[in-house]
């Protein structure tokens, strides 16, 4: 079968993540050996998404070319168009979301709707939404990326490509857990409701 295939689905900014696969202060070679060590042996990545400093901007360029440089193992999708976003986010068997940080996060909640697990840095909305498959494997919806760093990123993305070829049925599991999450604004509201009565509670203790 294919190699699994992971994507980024974002605004390409700092806050996002996209540092840790662009680089100006390293040259071409390095930037090139990150990649290498994050696809590994195993895995293809698109990145769809418009830069923050612009659709032609050093973000792009340095994209486009890694994009020729793995060439079938690496897509640079250059802009947003949701339709096409919608088809490849259920395409994907992985959403790599390595923020460092996120005030809320929306995008793994798209990515479990579609069957896409999630591979996120457990900040703000996105440890509130994910649980964890090392964590607790019972109910885990998706990984953790530990640090804000290529090395934690690296270690995640393999140990998920692991578990992808050597636990199917596991990562089927989580697939349908994510799917079945309920993410609506009457649980949510119920949840704040109870978190806060409690807070009021313990206040008034």
């Amino acid at each position: 079968s294919s190699p699994p295939l992971a994507m980024m689905l974002c605004r390409l900014t700092y806050q996002k993540g996209i540092g840790l696969f662009v680089d100006f202060g390293e040259d071409e070679r390095q930037v090139e050996e990150n990649m290498e060590r994050f696809l590994g042996r195993s895995l293809r990545f698109l990145v769809m998404g418009t830069p923050a400093d612009g659709r032609s901007g050093p973000v792009a360029r340095q994209l486009r070319r890694l994009e020729r440089r793995f060439a079938g193992r690496f897509v640079f999708v250059n802009g947003y168009d949701e339709e096409r976003a919608h088809q490849l986010l259920g395409a994907a068997d992985m959403l790599v979301a390595p923020s460092l940080f996120e005030p809320c996060g929306l995008i793994q909640v798209y990515a479990m709707a579609f069957g896409t697990v999630p591979v996120v840095r457990p900040v703000g909305g996105m440890k509130d939404t994910v649980r964890c498959h090392f964590d607790d494997p019972e109910r885990a919806t998706g990984f953790y990326i530990d640090r804000y760093s290529r090395e934690s990123l690296n270690r995640t993305m393999a140990q998920a490509v692991s578990v992808y070829w050597r636990h199917p049925g596991t990562w089927r599991e989580m697939m349908v857990r994510g799917m079945n999450e309920n993410f609506s604004w009457t649980r949510m509201k119920n949840q704040y409701i109870e978190f806060f009565g409690g807070a009021s509670a313990d206040a008034g203790s």
